[in-house]
């Protein structure tokens, strides 16, 4: 586990996430689909550690598992105006029988950011059509401060 008291690159938070989504293909197959847009991610681009990776767990737990059919999980970072975007988005569905959640995750993850970051990072979630998306920005900074 990494010490979250110390940012990490966000290569090393993207290869957490690829392993953990590997395990989870196993277990759900083709129902679970992920689309990486990292071309234009700077890998030396420094977060806070374990965001990336609780987002990408809510979005298999809440947006994969309570659908029948295969659903696909997008993942995008990438660097404009000095900013550091991390946008994850699943698929939503507003009635079922799933549980909701608590927003312990995002709680604790606005935390973390403000902690390293304080108002220059931002945490925001929105439902559109029948998708749930994150939306995190923060400067881009590749040695602490």
């Amino acid at each position: 586990m990494a010490d979250n008291r110390q940012l990490a690159p966000v290569s090393s938070e993207v290869a957490l996430c690829k392993q953990y989504l590997e395990l989870e293909s196993l277990r759900l197959g083709e129902r679970l689909q992920v689309a990486w847009h990292i071309d234009n991610m700077p890998s030396d681009a420094l977060i806070p550690p374990l965001v990336l990776q609780p987002l990408v767990e809510n979005a298999v737990y809440h947006g994969i598992e309570p659908a029948s059919q295969p659903g696909e999980i997008r993942i995008n970072i990438y660097r404009s105006d000095g900013q550091l975007h991390l946008v994850i988005s699943n698929p939503y569905q507003r009635e079922g029988r799933h549980h909701g959640g608590n927003k312990m995750a995002l709680g604790n993850i606005k935390s973390r950011l403000m902690l390293h970051f304080d108002v220059e990072a931002s945490l925001k979630t929105q439902v559109r059509d029948a998708s749930y998306q994150v939306h995190i920005t923060l400067p881009y900074r590749t040695s602490a401060p």
